[in-house]
């Protein structure tokens, strides 16, 4: 062990004393869940729980990348949740740091999480017109699901400028006042409350 120093601050206990060893390796945290364990390449643990944000172990040699979808299955009060989480950043040593697409509400420190490989996408095409979804491209509006194939990354290059059309066009809402009185140009960003 090496001695770091003594706290200035001084209490009921005297000097407090803070140590480490450089070379002392985390301690392995078992993932709760039976089927999932740490030797399988995509699957890791969760090590810590941090408001929206959870930290991740997983392999180093098989950490997923930025911006990939890790998926956490559990169970709160008797219901089965599946949470989402974005891998936000490497923290080194196995761990990621990943941003939640729910609430991280029953996330507990050993959960089974995957890395699914690949970042959250939603379909898109021609099927999606019209529709509403939320976040990771489920439909809500309660239409039945959609009959595509085709899915984007929420993360993914702007066009080029040579695929962007220069004219500048309305896009009809079909809502009589909001085109007549504040009409939405196409491509621009739209808030509709």
């Amino acid at each position: 062990m090496t001695h770091l120093g003594s706290s200035p601050f001084r209490g009921r206990g005297g000097t407090l004393r803070i140590s480490f060893s450089p070379s002392k390796k985390l301690p392995e945290i078992s993932p709760r869940n039976p089927q999932h364990t740490m030797s399988t390449s995509n699957t890791g643990v969760v090590t810590q729980v941090i408001g929206s944000t959870f930290d991740a172990r997983f392999a180093e040699n098989a950490m997923p990348e930025i911006y990939n979808a890790v998926t956490i299955d559990f169970t709160l009060r008797g219901v089965k949740s599946t949470l989402v989480g974005e891998v936000a950043k490497h923290l080194g040593g196995g761990i990621v740091r990943c941003v939640a697409l729910a609430s991280t509400d029953g996330l507990r420190r050993g959960d089974a999480c995957i890395n699914t490989g690949a970042p959250v996408s939603v379909p898109v095409g021609e099927a999606v017109l019209g529709r509403v979804f939320n976040l990771l491209g489920q439909p809500v509006d309660e239409r039945g699901p959609v009959h595509t194939t085709e899915r984007a990354p929420i993360h993914r290059l702007a066009p080029t400028l040579t695929d962007l059309n220069p004219k500048t066009e309305v896009l009809a809402t079909g809502i009589k006042v909001i085109d007549l009185l504040c009409p939405f140009v196409r491509g621009g960003k739209i808030g509709l409350f």
